[in-house]
């Protein structure tokens, strides 16, 4: 996983340090937030919350799925860094949401 390659593709030819250090950050936020809501969502599973919830552990067990395949596709095509917020945005977040 090379973050690099993915801001690059989001920059115009010639570009500044300042958009590629705002991009960096951006990502690095987005990738900072699913890893908050994946302990969210190990928390819940651990302590039970959503285990005995047939409805729940389902809906979490395929968006975690779906999420996965589109990270892993993410990272092999090199796609726009902006991707992984909507990956974190339909997949991840929603997902944290329920537990509570």
């Amino acid at each position: 996983f090379v973050q690099d390659e993915h801001i690059r593709v989001a920059l115009p030819i010639e570009y500044l340090d300042s958009d590629f250090v705002k991009y960096d950050t951006s990502m690095i936020v987005a990738l900072s937030l699913t890893l908050v809501c994946l302990f969210v969502d190990f928390v819940g599973l651990f302590f039970g919350f959503t285990m005995f919830v047939p409805v729940l552990n389902v809906l979490q067990t395929g968006s975690h799925f779906v999420a996965t395949v589109f990270t892993c596709v993410f990272i092999m095509d090199t796609w726009h860094y902006v991707t992984i917020w909507y990956i974190f945005g339909f997949f991840c977040l929603p997902v944290s949401m329920i537990e509570f």
